[in-house]
């Protein structure tokens, strides 16, 4: 299980990995994902939230579901995986 230290991390991760695409435009994200960048922007905050009430298992669906998203933006997989992993097993 991930500890809250490594939580945090991953969504700061997230949070970079969204502001970095925030101003990318090209036909497929200004068609596909037209909107749909803005709202994985406020999510990291949520995220947050959820890890201080100790809303764990919600907050694991997110990390997923932003996860998943970014995949689909062109995040490579392997990087997206190792997120998730121990540090020592990295």
């Amino acid at each position: 299980m991930m500890t809250e230290e490594k939580l945090r991390e991953v969504i700061e991760r997230l949070r970079g990995m969204v502001e970095a695409r925030r101003g990318i435009n090209t036909w497929f994200s200004a068609n596909i994902f037209a909107g749909h960048i803005e709202h994985l922007h406020d999510m990291p905050d949520k995220m947050l939230g959820f890890l201080a009430e100790g809303r764990r298992e919600k907050l694991m669906r997110w990390v997923g579901f932003m996860q998943g998203a970014l995949w689909m933006m062109g995040v490579d997989l392997e990087e997206l995986k190792r997120m998730n992993m121990p540090d020592e097993e990295k």
